[in-house]
């Protein structure tokens, strides 16, 4: 683990400092900082993608309306930890660049690697879910009437 805001920082990020101009921004290869990345199913076609046609508007800007529910949770998990940069597959790898693909999937055990923290949305089962619900806080039943054969203790 590298002390925090000295990891090696992945191809792009999207800057998260400003929620109503989200971007992508490139590293250059010996920059260092501090991001989060984003784990999770895509479960369905996801229009808002980074391809070779849009990469330039979205260094300027991404509309955080088109963005689906899950990479938005993200985006305020990130922020609510004080961390403004967010790596996320479908918009830091251009999607339709065999070129980009290749280079970026060969180093993505790094980008995970070196995350401070890497979210994994595995509650979701599809990109438009998000993660963020209002949990049942007590899915357990009452652990008094349990029974564990062979086990010896007391619930408290």
């Amino acid at each position: 683990m590298y002390p925090f805001g000295s990891a090696p920082l992945p191809t792009r990020l999207i800057d998260c400092s400003d929620l109503e101009c989200l971007r992508i921004i490139e590293a250059s290869p010996d920059m260092r900082g501090t991001y989060i990345a984003l784990s999770y199913v895509w479960g369905e076609d996801q229009p808002h993608r980074t391809t070779e046609m849009n990469l330039s508007s979205y260094k300027v800007k991404i509309d955080p309306a088109i963005l689906p529910r899950t990479i938005l949770d993200a985006i305020h998990v990130t922020r609510a930890l004080g961390i403004y940069l967010l790596w996320i597959d479908s918009l830091c790898i251009v999607q339709d660049s065999e070129k980009d693909l290749h280079h970026e999937l060969a180093r993505m055990r790094d980008v995970y690697r070196h995350a401070y923290l890497t979210i994994d949305a595995a509650s979701a089962a599809k990109v438009s879910e998000g993660f963020l619900q209002d949990w049942d806080l007590n899915p357990m039943p009452d652990a008094e009437g349990l029974q564990f054969p062979g086990w010896n203790f007391s619930v408290y």
